[in-house]
């Protein structure tokens, strides 16, 4: 109880009197405090370009390939360079059941610590022949790669069939709950499953992705809320 409450208390007693003073005394003492309080973050918007070092994607990425890099692209907020790449979107057509990160298929990792919120929107150029339907997978805080013992938590997905020849397409990947990443997030573009037993089928059909071009850039945008500081 504040001295002004005491001292109102002392002269008109602790009746129904005695709770005005106090009440506009304590509101005022919560206003003041509402003044300091701590403003929230506020969400920025990002965009990531999709980068990669060989021309030919296949080089740096795959697996089995002797001298190939990480196993992984890269994605940042930095521009891109005057050098197209390429990667294909590799469809075996027929294939045994593969984990997320398969560095088989063009995969592109960024650095990321906070929560994104909203649609994801990524916009790649492609070329492809009729019928090429892929799935876009967004992971959070992957680690390692398909084949060797990696791990990655898939937060966001869409679907799309690709249009028949070059032009640049556009998915929005729905996250109504928003996505917490404290190391990375992860892009991947492989092809949809039409039969998933006894192994899995996609159709005939081959596409590439074109990334690292100043003039048609490959990326994603999204909104994110920082973990700390100004920037996720």
């Amino acid at each position: 109880m504040t001295p002004q409450c005491v001292q109102a208390a002392g002269w008109h007693g602790w009746g129904r009197r005695f709770v005005w003073p106090c009440v506009v005394l304590i509101m005022a003492g919560l206003g003041a405090g509402a003044a300091h309080a701590v403003p929230r973050r506020q969400p920025v918007r990002y965009t990531y370009y999709l980068h990669g070092t060989d021309q030919i994607g296949e080089e740096e990425s795959f697996p089995d390939l002797p001298g190939a890099g990480s196993g992984f692209l890269s994605m940042s907020t930095s521009p891109p360079s005057a050098t197209t790449k390429s990667h294909e979107i590799t469809n075996a057509v027929v294939a045994p059941t593969t984990c997320p990160s398969n560095n088989a298929y063009p995969v592109w990792r960024g650095r990321l610590h906070g929560t994104v919120i909203g649609a994801i929107t990524a916009v790649v150029p492609v070329i492809a022949t009729a019928g090429a339907s892929v799935v876009v997978d967004l992971f959070i805080d992957a680690s390692g790669s398909c084949s060797g013992g990696g791990s990655a938590t898939l937060g966001a997905s869409g679907a799309a069939t690709l249009p028949v020849g070059q032009s640049t397409f556009t998915i929005t990947l729905p996250n109504a709950r928003g996505l917490t990443a404290t190391e990375n997030i992860e892009l991947e573009i492989r092809p949809a499953v039409l039969v998933s037993s006894p192994s899995q089928a996609y159709g005939p059909w081959a596409a590439r992705v074109f990334y690292d071009s100043s003039s048609d850039p490959a990326k994603i945008t999204f909104q994110c809320v920082p973990a700390s500081g100004r920037s996720c």
